[in-house]
This record gives structure tokens, sequence and C-alpha cells, in this order.
């Protein structure tokens, strides 16, 4: 189990840094 947590952990990282990286870069729009 502690394995399977530490993938979606790493998986959910990999997807959510990203993220919030390109909406600091992206000028806000309003």
């Amino acid at each position: 189990m502690l394995a399977v947590a530490l993938v979606i952990l790493v998986l959910a990282m990999a997807i959510l840094v990203p993220v919030c990286l390109a909406f600091r870069i992206m000028p806000r729009r309003t």
C-alpha cells in the first residue's frame, strides 16, 4: 500500500508542479 501511495503522490506532484508554473508564467487575463 505504501508503494501505491508513493506512486500516486509522485504522479500528483508531476501534474501539479507544471500547472502551477504555467499559471505563474501566463499573464493574468481577467
